[in-house]
């Protein structure tokens, strides 16, 4: 089975997750307050947190990876829809961007049409993409 874990987000040292929330409007399915021990290493981070995250089970082929990959991305530009705005604004702020992970056995590409990038680059988020061995 390949994992995939989609997960737009935004840290902030200046903005509470409360603002963040205020200003977004859009409800996190993740995060964090700044000085919460965090992970398996229990670190302690300076910033606050807000994020959404989609995550897909598939099998190990990979056009099934490709799809379960862009529906997740829609997933999450769906959710934001209407809200780029207030999530623009609060991307300045801070660190913000969209992290695409997955675990696969095959290692298979990551394809992102232009459209979906056009939908990404509008809210001015860095795309971070990591694919590993499962």
């Amino acid at each position: 089975m390949a994992d995939i874990s989609i997960t737009l987000f935004i840290e902030s040292t200046t903005h509470s997750v409360e603002e963040l929330l205020s200003v977004i409007e859009v409800p996190s399915t993740c995060g964090w307050r700044k000085g919460t021990a965090r992970g398996k290493t229990n670190k302690v981070f300076v910033t606050d947190s807000w994020a959404i995250t989609a995550k897909r089970h598939t099998s190990e082929d990979v056009d099934e990876i490709e799809k379960a990959n862009n529906s997740a991305v829609d997933e999450l530009l769906n959710k934001i829809r209407g809200h780029e705005s207030g999530f623009t604004e609060m991307a300045r702020y801070g660190v913000a961007g969209l992290r695409i992970s997955i675990v696969s056995e095959l290692l298979p590409p990551c394809i992102l049409s232009a459209d979906r990038l056009r939908q990404i680059s509008v809210l001015g988020v860095d795309l971070e993409v990591e694919i590993a061995a499962a």
